[in-house]
């Protein structure tokens, strides 16, 4: 199993400070590469496909972008 997280989601929720969200976002995803899935961060658009923009297959470039977001 994957997680697709949309871009405008998690950073609407960052943005605003919802930090339960985002933690919530973060150890979910653990979970799912813990399970030998994958975290795909997308953007949707209405009239096309949605755009890949970020994929983490490891828990260490899962908390490495948690560190770079300055949430570590």
């Amino acid at each position: 199993m994957n997680l697709i997280i949309s871009f405008d989601v998690f950073f609407d929720a960052l943005t605003m400070g919802q930090m339960n969200i985002v933690e919530g976002i973060f150890g979910f995803g653990e979970q799912i590469i813990d399970d030998g899935g994958k975290i795909i961060i997308q953007r949707e658009y209405t009239n096309s496909s949605p755009e890949v923009l970020a994929e983490f297959k490891s828990l260490e470039a899962l908390r490495d972008w948690k560190k770079r977001l300055n949430l570590a």
